[in-house]
C-alpha cells in the first residue's frame, strides 16, 4: 500500500529520519561505561545512521515520483 503512494512513503521516511538521527546520538550521549558506548557507536555507526540516509535516499526518490505523477505531460 505504501508503494502506491510515493508522496506518503515520502512524508513518512522523512518523519522517520529525524528519529534515527536522534536516537543514535540520544544512544551515544547517555552512554555510562565504555562498553555501552562501543555498542552505542557501532549501532550508530552499522545501523541507524545508515538508514537513516537510505530513508533519505528513498524520500527524495518518491518526492520525484510524486512530483512527476502530479505534474501535467
Amino acid at each position: 500500500m505504501l508503494l502506491d503512494r510515493p508522496l506518503l512513503a515520502s512524508v513518512t521516511g522523512l518523519l522517520a529520519l529525524p528519529v534515527f538521527a536522534l536516537d543514535a546520538w540520544f544512544d551515544v550521549m547517555t552512554s555510562l561505561t565504555r562498553g555501552e558506548l562501543d555498542a552505542a557507536l557501532a549501532m550508530a555507526a552499522l545501523a541507524e545512521i545508515p538508514l537513516a540516509l537510505l530513508l533519505a535516499l528513498i524520500a527524495r526518490h518518491e518526492m520525484a515520483r510524486a512530483v512527476s505523477a502530479l505534474s501535467p505531460t
